[in-house]
């Protein structure tokens, strides 16, 4: 029991030393210390994702690296933690689209979304989204949103970098206006 609470001690303080700043200026690029935030946009709703479990790697200035693992409740766990995104009540609109931001663009990117009644059910069988990469800034894409309340995550990985590579998953959910 003492090696897991000196573990979880050492992991809080590498966390906590991690936070306190998230790049570090290098001659060649930035070093991302940890994932970026993805922030999603659908018309002129916004939100920032909630950040869920991560695996991430970076080279220290010194040549060194450090590294951490973060587990999360699964998404279907996590609505208390997650702002909603709203979606419009005019079913007017055809397609909801939803432009997925990060300050620096994972090298993949898979979406899968459930409907709202697989909330706590961790077991629940999802449906990928395909993802449109077609878009005008480079560090961005865009997903279709289903009509009506889902939770959607996003598993993004960076593997494109020498200086730092890693997972992060990310999710967030929405919900129909009412009329």
């Amino acid at each position: 029991m003492k090696k897991l609470m000196a573990m979880v001690f050492a992991l809080l303080l590498l966390l906590a030393g991690a936070g306190c700043t998230n790049t570090v200026n290098d001659t060649d690029s930035d070093i991302l210390k940890e994932p970026p935030a993805l922030t999603v946009v659908c018309g002129d709703q916004s939100l920032e994702a909630n950040r869920g479990t991560t695996s991430w790697q970076y080279e220290n200035e010194d040549g060194t690296s450090e590294g951490f693992n973060s587990d999360s409740l699964h998404p279907l766990q996590a609505k208390e933690f997650m702002t909603p995104l709203e979606l419009p009540a005019d079913d007017s609109v055809d397609q909801l689209e939803a432009s997925l931001q990060w300050d620096v663009a994972p090298d993949q990117v898979s979406v899968h979304c459930w409907s709202e009644e697989s909330w706590d059910q961790i077991d629940a069988e999802s449906e990928e989204i395909p993802l449109n990469t077609q878009t005008t800034d480079a560090d961005s894409s865009s997903i279709a949103l289903k009509d009506g309340n889902y939770i959607y995550e996003i598993v993004a990985e960076w593997n494109g970098n020498e200086k730092y590579s890693g997972m992060a998953s990310y999710s967030f959910y929405t919900i129909k206006a009412s009329e």
